[in-house]
């Protein structure tokens, strides 16, 4: 007998979206260099925590979808329809709940038979009768299939047949027995499969296609909503889960590291943590690979690394690579043959090197004779590979690779560590100066008649300057006396500019140049401002007659030559050479012009940041000019009367300034460059207002 309850109405089966994949996340530490097991002195800058050259990828260590795990099942919200079915057959329960309360289409095979007994007791909604329906046909072994606007009650044997075809669209609970199909992103279906098959009864049906990737399983809307969530929980990214580290060897080969790491691996982790660190050598790159799904752990193999990766201490030589970052392969080879010796000592005989590789330059070391001066010429090493013999005994051979830069060193560990720490010592970043140098003319008229020095002295401008560095004209042990044209030099700072300008009113002043640039510390910086004049060197006549001239261009005007070294403290010493040559009157006989030259050689020490002035290269012109009546003038004794004869006189001073700057590091020549910025920029919104002024 069954008794149903029945008020109101409702409307046909909700249906539940499947929760997305949240993104996976990475953060990724990425350290600079690398390369060969032997190679030394890499960047160390990056993450503190990751060794040199080392390229981490921190996984989320997530392995399952944590959104799609929280998703519980709704609980049957009550409704107004009570179920009271007692030992009630299967027809009768079909006719009640399809026909009579939902008013659906049915077809029911003659071959399902049985009894069902139920009794709900609080009432549910309509939208829960077809998934409880569902129920109590399965477990009289029939299945509700909805095909063509018709729900057929089939036997569970054959309804997976009649389900076609399958779904594919990811529904909540549909009604009626079908297939669905499981799209798989990350996990493979085989490996799902496994996961799947305990929770699939036996009478269901379960398929895996390995070339698509998915999987068909058959159920009721309800089983197949359970297990469509189900793989949506352990089809994530595995590779984001896992952290992977890639740690570049410096000194050890990959293959021999990643054995003692198994080891101590296989030895420090229980069965139940076995398979939760994959570690492998990567050969080509001569690096570790670490695979774990949690990320601390590669905290400890980072450590295992690097207490692995070094050099043994045993007799036998091994060929190292030192990557020279600062300096010049082939100067830190010479120096290092000037510390250790450049011959063999000892009685040990140099031993003939096999032939070089392509790109390899070898390079010739050796001791500079006693008593030879600083800076003298280093022999380099010889093409056979001339050994070096340390003082602990051993002997090494050094070669120059200059088109990599590096230091190639055939030594025993122990030895190479103290070619090394030098290598470390002597590789560093080479200071720079930046000159910046002003050449000027200042034209000695009226009280500057007697030179620049004079003037200054007579307005007690040199109060504001070094004294010491105030060079008399008169004085016969200045430099005045012993090299004319030059006899003086200022050392002063911003009050330099008191002078100059001074001169710039009175318009006494003319800028010829004012150059900048950046020179490595010890090195030359050289400045050439004038012009080239043609000189004709040879004359020749051909037998046809033709006359055949050989030009060459001289140089005029001012080189200026400066090499820096910067001492203790940022005090630079400046060693300069200063020519300045003027085109002379060309001579009447043949033709060919004079050069006047003079120049100077001196060693001068300045703060960074202050300012220099040379000065007392004076020139005089005196030129003779006649003008007259074409003709009349000329005539002898009344000419006179129809001319006129000028004779002026031109003195002029050449005074160059130059104000040295230190920059020791990037930030230092980054600071610069906006300095020189903001002058540009300045000077363009001069230039504007003043075209726009009326």
């Amino acid at each position: 007998m069954a008794l149903v309850l029945m008020s109101g109405c409702a409307g046909t089966p909700d249906k539940m979206a499947a929760g997305t994949e949240p993104a996976a996340v990475r953060p990724t530490a990425t350290m600079d260099g690398g390369g060969s097991s032997v190679l030394i002195g890499e960047d160390d800058s990056g993450d503190a925590t990751a060794p040199r050259g080392a390229d981490i990828t921190r996984g989320t260590g997530q392995f399952i979808n944590s959104a799609a795990a929280q998703r519980r099942a709704k609980a049957l919200a009550q409704g107004d329809i009570t179920l009271n079915f007692e030992n009630t057959s299967i027809d009768e329960v079909v006719k009640l709940v399809l026909g009579d309360i939902l008013g659906e289409n049915y077809s029911l095979d003659p071959a399902i038979k049985g009894a069902v007994t139920l009794k709900t007791t609080k009432p549910v909604k309509r939208d829960a009768l077809l998934p409880i329906l569902e129920e109590l046909l399965k477990m009289n072994g029939a299945a509700l299939v909805w095909s063509d606007g018709l729900y057929r009650v089939t036997p569970l044997s054959g309804a997976a047949r009649a389900a076609l075809p399958p779904r594919l669209r990811n529904g909540a609970g549909d009604p009626g027995f079908g297939l669905q199909i499981i799209q798989l992103r990350y996990i493979a279906a085989k490996e799902m499969m496994k996961l799947l098959e305990p929770m699939v009864p036996k009478e269901n049906q379960i398929m895996v296609d390995e070339h698509r990737n998915l999987i068909v399983v058959a159920g009721t809307g309800r089983e197949l909503q359970g297990w469509r969530e189900t793989a949506e929980i352990f089809d994530v990214d595995w590779m984001s889960g896992h952290s992977i580290g890639v740690f570049p060897l410096h000194y050890a080969d990959a293959k021999t590291i990643a054995e003692e790491l198994n080891r101590i691996v296989g030895q420090h982790m229980n069965a139940d943590s076995a398979g939760m660190v994959r570690i492998e050598a990567l050969d080509r790159l001569n690096s570790i690979l670490v695979l774990t799904p949690q990320p601390r752990y590669l905290e400890q193999m980072q450590v295992w690394v690097e207490r692995l990766d070094r050099v043994g201490d045993g007799p036998g030589t091994r060929l190292f690579a030192y990557a020279v970052k600062n300096r010049k392969a082939s100067e830190l080879a010479a120096v290092l043959t000037s510390v250790f010796g450049g011959s063999s000592a000892g009685g040990v005989m140099p031993v003939k090197a096999p032939a070089m590789a392509p790109g390899l330059k070898p390079v010739k070391l050796g001791t500079a004779k006693g008593g030879d001066a600083a800076g003298a010429a280093v022999p380099d090493i010889s093409a056979q590979g001339q050994s070096l013999t340390l003082p602990a005994g051993g002997v090494v051979r050094i070669v120059a690779d200059e088109s990599n830069n590096a230091i190639l060193v055939m030594a025993s560990a122990q030895d190479f560590k103290l070619i090394e720490s030098a290598l470390k010592r002597l590789d560093v970043q080479e200071m720079q100066v930046l000159i910046e140098a002003s050449i000027l003319e200042v034209s000695l008229t009226d009280e500057l008649s007697y030179g620049l020095e004079w003037y200054i002295k007579q307005n007690q401008f040199h109060k504001n300057y070094s004294t010491e560095a105030l060079l008399d004209l008169n004085t016969t042990a200045g430099i005045g006396a012993t090299i004319p044209g030059f006899s003086y030099t200022i050392t002063g700072g911003t009050n330099v500019s008191a002078v100059l300008n001074a001169l710039a009113t009175d318009s006494k002043l003319n800028v010829i140049s004012s150059p900048s640039l950046m020179v490595l510390d010890n090195r030359t910086a050289r400045i050439t401002v004038g012009d080239q004049v043609p000189v004709r060197t040879e004359t020749a006549t051909t037998e046809g007659g033709v006359i055949i001239e050989s030009i060459q261009f001289k140089d005029t005007g001012v080189q200026l030559e400066v090499k820096p070294r910067i001492n203790t403290g940022g005090l630079i010493t400046l060693d300069i050479r200063q020519d300045v040559t003027d085109a002379g009157e060309r001579d009447a006989a043949t033709g060919q012009r004079s050069f006047r030259q003079r120049n100077i050689e001196s060693s001068i020490a300045i703060q960074s940041g202050d300012t220099i002035m040379l000065g007392g290269l004076i020139t005089e012109n005196n030129t003779d000019t006649e003008s007259g009546v074409p003709g009349l003038s000329k005539l002898p004794l009344i000419g006179a009367l129809f001319g006129k004869t000028t004779e002026s006189k031109r003195r002029t001073e050449l005074v160059v300034l130059i104000t040295p700057r230190v920059v020791r590091t990037s930030d230092d020549a980054r600071l610069l460059t906006d300095e020189f910025r903001l002058r540009m920029n300045s000077l363009s919104q001069r230039a504007q207002q003043t075209l726009a002024t009326p």
